[in-house]
């Protein structure tokens, strides 16, 4: 939607309300389809994002009740990625390609193409073909589910209360995997208040839900992707360093002696429980014979625990620090500071494009 709404001369404005309209589509979506969709091996930010990113795209180029719905069924015919590619270039591509199919399906759905119907929820619709067979049976199970999931499509309370103010949006504090953070506060906290070094540590057991290890794939990473799906890397990391940036994911970061050391101090320990009944619980052992242990539920940037307004601008800072000149980095933060005005939002675009040296 940014790129579009320089494209149509939207305003910040304009692009915010398609943001919105995005997520409450996106959240209801994925409410229909999880846990099982998701628990299944299916990549939602691809499958559920597609449709989502179609409904911010519709919304921002202003397409009508009709248009609207065929480029939501058309999205469907977008909604693909697994979890096997968690770890690889690929993942991000993920997000990519939902993004494309969003803007693509707004756009033929305004020159008036048409798609079918009962695309989400029909005999042959995403939910019977991409949660199960055994569908109607999980929706009479009673099982225990989270984040309004209830793999039922509920179009009738649609914006009450709109998702991104119920649920919120989770902001990385970490360039990681959001399954290591509850693990990484964990850590941190611990470390700034029992005032332990790396070398002071034996142990290091991280007690989690199933489903976070199950994101964890890679116990001994070889590339800079591998290490963001890596419990034992990013725990270990944040042991030495007493942080984890952008840094920390370098190829030459990796075969850091100290890090590959503490990484063999980290013991998984998957338990059988959904998010919602199980904080994460970390225990370090100290050279000391010292235990010391916290149980964190809520990480750092989930709506019942945010970052503050100066956590996300430094944020911002960091992540252009070293890629985008200091006075450049200085007009984006000043465009995002006013982005919800009449301010063309190719004015903060502007500022983030930048010229390719020829091969």
């Amino acid at each position: 939607i940014l790129a579009l709404g320089e494209l149509r001369a939207k305003s910040g404005r304009d692009v915010l309300a398609a943001y919105i309209i995005g997520v409450e589509i996106t959240t209801r979506v994925g409410q229909g389809l999880n846990p099982f969709h998701r628990n299944r091996g299916w990549h939602a930010t691809s499958t559920v994002g597609a449709i989502g990113a179609a409904a911010a795209a519709g919304r921002l180029i202003g397409l009508d009740t009709g248009r609207m719905r065929h480029a939501l069924n058309m999205a469907t015919s977008y909604a693909g990625g697994f979890m096997s590619q968690f770890g690889s270039m690929t993942k991000p591509l993920h997000a990519g390609k939902a993004a494309e199919a969003g803007v693509v399906c707004a756009f033929l759905a305004e020159a008036g193409m048409t798609a079918g119907s009962e695309t989400l929820d029909g005999p042959t619709g995403m939910a019977r073909l991409m949660v199960g067979p055994d569908l109607e049976e999980l929706r009479r199970s009673g099982f225990k589910a989270e984040h309004g999931q209830t793999l039922r499509f509920e179009p009738a309370t649609l914006g009450r209360p709109l998702a991104i103010l119920a649920h919120g949006l989770k902001v990385k504090r970490y360039p990681t995997c959001a399954s290591t953070h509850r693990a990484l506060d964990g850590i941190l906290e611990l470390q700034e208040k029992h005032k332990f070094a790396a070398v002071d540590v034996t142990r290091i057991d991280v007690f989690a839900p199933v489903t976070h290890f199950n994101n964890l794939m890679y116990t001994d990473p070889s590339t800079p992707a591998e290490a963001k799906f890596s419990m034992e890397y990013c725990a270990a990391v944040a042991i030495e360093n007493g942080g984890i940036g952008l840094a920390d994911f370098a190829q030459s970061a990796l075969a850091a002696p100290r890090v590959r050391h503490t990484m063999t101090k980290v013991v998984r320990h998957p338990i059988d429980r959904p998010e919602s009944e199980f904080p994460t619980k970390v225990e370090i052992t100290l050279t000391s014979g010292q235990s010391v242990s916290v149980h964190i539920d809520a990480p750092k940037g989930r709506v019942d625990n945010p970052l503050s307004e100066e956590e996300l601008w430094q944020k911002l800072r960091l992540c252009c620090r070293g890629t985008i000149e200091a006075g450049r980095a200085a007009r984006i933060e000043t465009s995002l500071r006013r982005i919800d005005g009449d301010e063309p939002i190719a004015t903060l675009m502007s500022e983030l494009r930048f010229e390719t040296a020829a091969t």
